[in-house]
C-alpha cells in the first residue's frame, strides 16, 4: 500500500474533492465527493472508509491505521506581512471590475466584522485577522 494513496482517500472522504462537472446550459459547476457532515465527525464513520489496494480489493481504513481523536497535527495558516489571512477569489464574468468591487462595498460595508479583522480589495478578496 501506498501511504499518499491512503491520505488521498482520506483527504477526499473528509475535506472533499471534486469528482466531475455538472453543466446547467452555459453554467459549469464543480461536484464535490466526500462523506456527509455527521459520517465526518464520527469516528466509527471514519474507521469503515474502504481503501482500495493494489490488487482491487477494498479494506477498511481501521485495518491498515489507528483512528483517534488526537487534535494535534499539521495546520495550515496563510500569513501575509505577519497577518493571517483568508483569501476570497471572485470570478467576473460579464461585469466590470469597478462595478462589482463598489456593490461587494456595499454589502459588505453592512456586516459586522469582529475586533480584528478587516477587508481588503486587490485582485481577489481579502480578510485578515489582525491578531
Amino acid at each position: 500500500m501506498n501511504v499518499s494513496d491512503i491520505q488521498d482517500v482520506i483527504e477526499t472522504t473528509l475535506g472533499g474533492k471534486q469528482g466531475t462537472e455538472l453543466w446547467e446550459g452555459e453554467k459549469k459547476f464543480g461536484v464535490v465527493v466526500k462523506l456527509p457532515a455527521d459520517e465526518r465527525k464520527d469516528k466509527e464513520s471514519i474507521k469503515r472508509i474502504l481503501i482500495e489496494t493494489p490488487t482491487g480489493a477494498r479494506i477498511r481504513l481501521s485495518e491498515l491505521a489507528t483512528v483517534s481523536d488526537d487534535k494535534s497535527g499539521k495546520v495550515n495558516i496563510s500569513r501575509e506581512l505577519g497577518l493571517r489571512v483568508a483569501a476570497i477569489g471572485i470570478f467576473i464574468d460579464g461585469r466590470d471590475m469597478g462595478s462589482l468591487v463598489k456593490e461587494m462595498q456595499e454589502k459588505i460595508g453592512k456586516l459586522s466584522m469582529p475586533a480584528g479583522y478587516f477587508v481588503t480589495y486587490a485582485a481577489n478578496l481579502k480578510i485578515r485577522n489582525a491578531r
